[in-house]
């Protein structure tokens, strides 16, 4: 005779490898944008360099690199800093990169951040994994913060 707790056992099982298996960004996300942001293991996939300690130092930039976007995207559409004012979603998804760079981290003999503002590496990611959409939404952004910022200069020095 079965045992009647091994089917209630199993079927947890089964619930909880599916739902600990999702994506980073399978499910909606608020903001909406961040359901573009690569998983790390498309990362780790995709990204490359010219040898094993190169590619880890590409990696560890192409995660740093997702975290500005995200707090770019935020300010630049929202005018919100993070982390104080971050959705749990921006929160969850800067904390999966944040780990995965620091697993990088304790890998790489040159600890330099050689990548971090390439913008070489930055285009290649907005070409391999975000769409025309994201990136017209990101240079509104960009666009955004830039005036944002001028407008916040330009009170200080007029004394408003």
């Amino acid at each position: 005779m079965k045992n009647p707790g091994s089917c209630s056992t199993t079927c947890m099982s089964i619930i909880l490898l599916v739902t600990f298996s999702i994506p980073v960004t399978a499910q909606t996300t608020n903001p909406r944008w961040l359901s573009e942001m690569p998983a790390p293991e498309r990362i780790l996939r995709e990204i490359k360099g010219k040898d094993a300690e190169d590619t880890i130092e590409r990696q560890m930039g192409a995660f740093k690199h997702l975290m500005e976007i995200i707090d770019n995207m935020a300010y630049g559409l929202e005018h919100r800093y993070l982390p104080n004012h971050a959705t749990p979603d921006e929160n969850r998804i800067k904390e999966v990169y944040g780990k995965a760079y620091a697993d990088l981290w304790y890998k790489a003999k040159s600890r330099d951040d050689n990548y971090i503002h390439n913008w070489d590496l930055h285009f290649e990611m907005m070409d391999k994994f975000f769409s025309k959409g994201f990136h017209e939404l990101y240079l509104k952004a960009d666009k955004n913060s830039a005036a944002f910022t001028r407008n916040i200069g330009r009170e200080r020095r007029c004394g408003a």
